[in-house]
C-alpha cells in the first residue's frame, strides 16, 4: 500500500499545481529553481578552457590543409581573463574552447618550385588564405550580436568544409584573409582548428612538402611539415 501512494505522488509531482492560498484566495506564484541546469553551471567566464597550444597537427585535403592546434587546457578560473570576465550567465563547462597563445606571425613555405612566382622556399603566403574562427568580437561586443553563419557574407569556404556546423558555435565569427595580411589583431582567441586554403595550383610539381610556422608575441615558434598532393 505504501509503494502505492508513494507512486501516486511521485506521478503527481511531476504536474504544476497551482495552489490558493486559504487566507488570500490568491494564486501562489510557481516556484522558481535556481542554480545549475542540465549540468550548467553560473560563470562569469564566456570561455571554460583554454588550448596553450604546443604542437600542430596538419590532416591535408585536396584544396586545403586542416590545422589542430594541440597542447595544455588551461582552464578558465586559471586564466582569470580580464578581458572575457562580466559574462554571467548559465553555460556548459568546457563547452567554449579558445586558443591561450597570442599568434603574430604565420609563414608557410615548399621544398618544391610552387610555380613560377615562388620557387622552393619562398613564401606562399600571398596565395593562401587562412580559415578560421575567432571569439574576440563577441566578447568585445558584450557578449551580443552573435555571428550569423548562415549570412549572405560568410565565405563559401565555410559550408563547403562543413567548418561552422563541425568547429563553430555560438560566439564564433570568421576568420578569413590572405595570410600574408593578417596580424596579430586578426588571430586572437582562435577556435583551436584552423585551414589553409590553397587559391592556386601549382603548376610545377603536383606534391610538396610544406611547412607551416606559427610565431606567437612570447617568441614561442610551432612548426609542422607535411606532404600535400594537389590533384589537377
Amino acid at each position: 500500500m505504501k509503494r502505492i501512494l508513494l507512486g501516486i505522488v511521485m506521478f503527481l509531482s511531476f504536474f504544476p499545481v497551482a495552489c490558493s492560498d486559504d487566507d488570500s484566495g490568491q494564486e501562489k506564484k510557481p516556484i522558481e529553481i535556481e542554480g545549475p541546469i542540465d549540468g550548467m553551471m553560473l560563470s562569469k567566464y564566456f570561455i571554460q578552457l583554454y588550448l596553450d597550444v604546443s604542437k600542430l597537427a596538419p590532416s591535408p585535403q585536396d584544396d586545403c590543409v586542416a590545422i589542430d592546434g594541440r597542447g595544455q587546457k588551461l582552464p578558465c578560473e586559471e586564466v582569470d581573463s580580464k578581458f572575457d570576465c562580466t559574462y554571467n550567465q548559465n553555460i556548459l563547462p568546457f563547452s567554449t574552447v579558445a586558443i591561450f597563445n597570442a599568434f603574430e606571425k604565420v609563414e608557410l613555405i615548399s621544398d618544391s618550385d610552387f610555380d613560377e612566382q615562388h620557387k622552393a622556399g619562398s613564401s606562399l603566403t600571398d596565395i593562401v588564405w587562412f580559415a578560421g574562427a575567432s571569439y574576440y568580437d563577441f566578447i568585445a561586443d558584450g557578449y551580443k550580436n552573435d555571428y550569423s553563419w548562415k549570412d549572405a557574407q560568410t565565405p563559401a569556404f565555410y559550408s563547403d568544409h562543413n567548418a561552422h556546423s563541425l568547429y563553430y558555435k555560438k560566439g564564433f565569427a570568421p576568420v578569413y584573409g590572405r595570410l600574408s595580411e593578417l596580424d596579430a589583431n586578426d588571430l586572437r582567441l582562435l577556435a583551436p582548428t584552423f585551414y589553409l586554403e590553397f587559391k592556386s595550383r601549382p603548376t610545377m610539381s603536383r606534391t610538396h612538402n610544406l611547412t607551416l610556422t606559427v610565431t606567437d608575441n612570447k617568441g614561442r615558434t610551432l612548426t609542422a611539415t607535411w606532404e600535400q598532393q594537389f590533384g589537377e
